[in-house]
């Protein structure tokens, strides 16, 4: 007995396709996992940096900010190269930009020469999650996406609690060098294999004519056992991709703004998160060792979350579950500022704000991988993503603002609830959309496989 695939998504299910999936969602967690130990190295290196290279503590400000903005930049420019051509060939060139400019971080000598390396590295850094996930989501049936996403963009705090607990045991020995070092040629380890053991998306060769030859040979390869009459229609006529107006058609006006406006919120929040809470706290009396502390406590939550936030989504869907996670993330991170003298709820607050907070930004990744269909994919998602960065990038310029206008810390905490309460109002606002009932009969419907005896 034998199963007959009739379309591209019958055949991303059946049983030989599942080891290649897993193989490249395997190699999409390795990749994540070093874009967020490349991503957050700058962080763990600033202090013995600014004591080696001459340059104040107070300039690195100028520093992350650059890495953000590079990241903006590759989120929005690369992406829509994946939809042109190919999820793999971009993958693997955002891969080598990320990891020859953190490792040129090491010749670093002045302030500008390390913003410069910073922007350039960001610009692969932030090219390399979204393009990832839409390669990675192609080879996942629909009602397993949210988990894939979850496990994928779990990669990410994970690769920060690696690089904090690395940083603490190289950079007193060998220097901050070393981990750039570590995080410059890991990259180029994973690209090889990369592009050796995980094949191009069948759904972005299913797009093109032009690669009708590449398709036949890869299926040929994938399931050598498929009929003559095995259905290689394309999802769509094709026509030039990657404007906006095709980002648009496909998955609303009203629709793309707003998965736009809780990205560019849900991510402001984290990176304040990750950045500020150790200065916050600390000016409201915390040890250093203990604010560092609750920003490992955050990170640890964030992993938690996204690896859980999955199958929930999976069972439950994006919409009632994301405005859920968003209003817990804001309880837990509110009133963390009056809880100095409380160590121990001030723990339980920060785990619980990294793990809502990181579930409601895999689960957001997990929404737009299904809200637009392959051939924007890879544009739509990483254009959305992109406006996440741009929050990263005024997040912590609006709360250093803030904090220079006299607010008090416990003030700055409690006003987080704007963003958060804007964010979860998005997504109750998506749902009233037409496009979001298809989202929901995706996830729900198990597709027959017709079978030959």
């Amino acid at each position: 007995m034998t199963q007959t695939p009739s379309t591209i998504e019958d055949l991303i299910s059946l049983p030989q396709i599942k080891p290649v999936a897993r193989r490249i969602i395997a190699l999409g967690c390795l990749i994540i996992l070093l874009d967020g130990f490349d991503t957050q190295a700058i962080g763990f290196a600033a202090s013995s940096m600014s004591q080696d290279l001459g340059i104040a503590v107070r300039h690195f400000g100028v520093v992350f900010s650059a890495g953000l903005v590079g990241a903006l930049l590759g989120a929005f420019i690369l992406s829509p190269l994946a939809d042109r051509f190919g999820r793999k060939p971009i993958i693997e060139l955002t891969v080598a930009i990320f990891g020859l400019f953190t490792l040129a971080t090491v010749f670093a000598t002045s302030l500008e020469t390390l913003c410069l390396l910073r922007f350039l590295a960001g610009i692969g850094l932030g090219g390399a999650i979204p393009n990832i996930i839409s390669h990675c989501v192609e080879y996942a049936p629909a009602r397993r996406r949210g988990f894939v996403v979850g496990l994928l963009y779990a990669g990410f705090p994970v690769g920060g609690m690696l690089g904090a607990g690395i940083a603490s045991l190289i950079i007193p020995t060998l220097g901050w060098q070393a981990l750039f070092i570590i995080g410059g040629i890991l990259p180029f380890v994973l690209i090889p294999m990369f592009h050796l053991w995980a094949p191009e998306s069948v759904q972005f060769l299913a797009n093109s004519p032009r690669r009708a030859a590449k398709l036949r040979a890869l299926l040929q390869r994938l399931a050598p056992e498929l009929p003559t009459t095995f259905n290689m229609a394309r999802e769509r006529p094709a026509q030039k991709r990657a404007a906006i107006s095709e980002v648009f058609a496909a998955g609303g006006v009203t629709g793309s703004l707003l998965i736009w406006l809780p990205f560019f919120m849900i991510l402001l929040l984290l990176i304040v998160m990750v950045l500020w809470t150790p200065a916050l706290l600390q000016q409201s009396g915390l040890s250093a060792s203990q604010s560092v502390l609750v920003v490992g406590l955050i990170n640890l939550g964030s992993a938690l979350g996204n690896i859980w936030v999955g199958r929930t989504i999976d069972k439950f869907g994006p919409f009632l579950i994301i405005p859920l996670v968003v209003i817990g993330g804001t309880i837990c991170l509110a009133p963390m500022g009056t809880m100095i003298n409380t160590p121990m709820l001030l723990s339980a607050c920060a785990v619980g704000s990294g793990f809502f907070f990181g579930a409601a930004a895999s689960g957001m990744l997990a929404l737009s991988a299904s809200w637009y269909p392959a051939h924007v994919r890879a544009t739509g998602l990483g254009w959305a993503y992109s406006m996440g960065r741009l929050g990263q990038v005024i997040g912590p310029l609006l709360t250093g603002g803030l904090l220079a206008a006299g607010l008090s810390v416990q003030l700055i905490f409690v006003l987080t609830a704007v963003p958060a309460a804007c964010a979860a109002l998005s997504i109750i606002l998506l749902r009233t959309l037409p496009h979001a009932a298809n989202i929901d009969r995706q996830r729900q419907e198990v597709t027959p496989v017709p079978e030959v005896h």
